[in-house]
């Protein structure tokens, strides 16, 4: 008795790669190092049936929003059909409300422009260590004792 490849495998994974939006490399990876999916193998190579590439949107999805394809994997398609019910929902209103609320680049701006310090003295000792020079600042004398040098 001949035994038949699935009637429905008939997606190479060039196919998949473009109707999933995941890269090749991705696919043989998720494959490879998670058992995400398990394709049929012939002469031409991995064939995906319509059940691989609906599994695989849904792992796709929730990597996108966060969840890690290690966890992912290992569940059933109707857990991962679940995770993407409730990721979906609140997703759309959290979006909506970062558009509205405005963006603070106060911090980046400070991050920039390197260390700021309300105190004068310590202004001046950080701004000699990152140009390397402690002569006019603070440092450490010849003894190692940490002070002011007498210039």
């Amino acid at each position: 008795m001949r035994k038949q490849a699935a009637p429905s495998a008939h997606y190479p994974i060039r196919a998949v790669s473009k109707l999933t939006g995941i890269a090749i490399d991705t696919l043989r990876a998720w494959e490879r190092r998670h058992g995400a999916v398990t394709p049929v193998r012939d002469d031409r190579g991995r064939m995906y049936t319509d059940a691989d590439i609906v599994r695989l949107r849904l792992l796709k999805d929730a990597v996108e929003h966060g969840h890690s394809i290690g966890r992912l994997a290992g569940l059933g398609d109707e857990e991962l059909r679940h995770l993407a019910d409730t990721t979906r929902a609140p997703a759309a209103p959290a979006a909506a409300l970062m558009r509205q609320t405005p963006l603070d680049t106060s911090a980046a701006a400070t991050a920039k422009s390197g260390v700021r310090h309300a105190n004068p003295a310590r202004r001046a000792r950080d701004a000699g260590k990152l140009i390397g020079d402690t002569s006019a600042v603070g440092g450490i004398d010849t003894n190692g004792a940490v002070g002011r040098h007498n210039c």
